[in-house]
């Protein structure tokens, strides 16, 4: 029983942060997106 419940809450943490670790690459290539685009006047 102990056995199965550490290895839940192992996968889950990994899950969790793998999760974050993809978000928050998300997030950069998104902000790197949006400071390489050329900004139009009409956009500004």
């Amino acid at each position: 029983m102990i056995k199965k419940i550490l290895r839940s809450s192992i996968l889950k943490a990994i899950v969790a942060s793998a999760a974050i670790i993809i978000a928050t690459l998300a997030i950069a290539m998104f902000l790197v997106a949006i400071t390489l685009t050329p900004k139009s006047p009409e956009q500004a």
